[in-house]
């Protein structure tokens, strides 16, 4: 059985950009012959490229509307052409058999109040990719419920399959080993730290923030990590980009994300698994699995609701709340184990329905 995985990037860009490695590199030791990567971008260093056929569609020389219908036709073709006999979709195309839903974009365009000529091609595609499917991963319930209630997908036909962390990279560390982080990457002591991961700041609330942050007297730093922040603010500092993110999340105090639309967010799974508690919106869809003791949620745009539970976060914060241990961070096994023999069901279910086709090697290539 020849397995094709279609992605936006295949490169630690995003959440589902990280999702689809670490799902790529899962199912390996299960696969009959390597994988065939169908993307936009590739980082040439990426480890897992000896381990893949990867081809590359070039878009660039697109208008931004035609790109995805452009790519989308293109793997249709390809896949026919490669004998791909199950295709697993981690962004939006209309020729994969499995769909991994990490967002939808009528979601999307609810949230933000407005759509464009733009918006309809792409909820034109996502509508094609929803029906022709034959089965969809939603990463959220939040997510299951929008492709019912917005694309009239059956109710059978979804599964919700929450992403993995990694245990091994993200798990708290001791008091000392905190200062230790803390001293090493130039955090005062005296401050309490709010991380702010982001790439996308209006989609993730910076405002918001930025609003509450600029006002308050308490000794309290947003630390912005990723995208850099336009202007400056007043209790607000941007660290820039790190290859070593598990150690922001274990030196923080908290991790704050303000979204007003955020299908999963894997940001505040890796802070919880740190042993970081998160102050988040209530659009956030991986609160469906966080403990309370581990959270604190507030209504999204909301400045007093904010402000609320960041002094309730503060106030809970030393000593450490009691029971914050490996059994009680999440209600759901996000073990990467769970999730590959999850994801495996659903190809072998699909598979014997089908025919098998003869595995085709490719080499590394690009195509336009």
């Amino acid at each position: 059985m020849k397995i094709g995985i279609v992605c936006n990037s295949f490169k630690n860009d995003g959440g589902m950009e990280t999702y689809t490695l670490q799902l790529v590199e899962a199912l390996l030791p299960y696969l009959e012959s390597k994988p065939v990567i169908l993307t936009k971008k590739i980082d040439p260093e990426q480890k897992l490229l000896n381990n893949v056929s990867s081809i590359k569609i070039n878009v660039a020389w697109l208008p931004r509307i035609l790109k995805d219908l452009y790519f989308s036709w293109k793997v249709k073709k390809l896949k026919k052409q490669l004998g791909i006999d199950i295709l697993i979709g981690c962004c939006r195309c209309s020729a994969s058999d499995i769909v991994m839903c990490g967002g939808t974009h009528k979601g999307f365009v609810l949230s933000k109040g407005r759509r464009t000529i733009y918006d309809r091609v792409i909820e034109k595609i996502e509508t094609s990719q929803n029906n022709s499917a034959k089965f969809i991963v939603a990463h959220s319930k939040l997510m299951k419920d929008e492709l019912i209630r917005l694309y009239g997908v059956p109710s059978g036909k979804i599964s919700v399959l929450y992403p993995p962390v990694s245990y091994a990279k993200f798990h708290p560390v001791s008091k000392d080993e905190k200062e230790k982080l803390r001293k090493k990457l130039g955090l005062s002591s005296e401050k309490l730290y709010f991380l702010f991961v982001s790439s996308s700041h209006k989609r993730k609330g910076l405002d918001l923030l930025a609003q509450y942050f600029s006002e308050t007297n308490l000794p309290v730093t947003l630390l912005v990590v990723g995208k850099k922040v336009d202007r400056s603010i007043k209790n607000v500092e941007y660290f820039g980009y790190s290859n070593n993110i598990e150690e922001l999340y274990q030196a923080a105090d908290f991790s704050i994300l303000a979204s007003n639309y955020e299908p999963f967010g894997l940001a505040a799974v890796e802070s919880v698994a740190s042993g970081t508690p998160i102050v988040a919106s209530n659009k956030l869809g991986s609160n469906e699995i966080i403990e309370n003791n581990f959270k604190y949620v507030f209504e999204a745009g909301s400045i007093e609701s904010l402000r609320t539970q960041i002094e309730l976060a503060i106030k809970n914060s030393s000593p450490l709340t009691k029971g914050r241990d490996n059994k009680t961070k999440f209600n759901y096994d996000l073990s990467v184990h769970y999730h590959v023999s999850k994801v495996l069901e659903i190809i072998n279910s699909i598979h014997s329905k089908k025919g098998q086709n003869q595995d085709t090697e490719l080499p590394h290539r690009e195509v336009k």
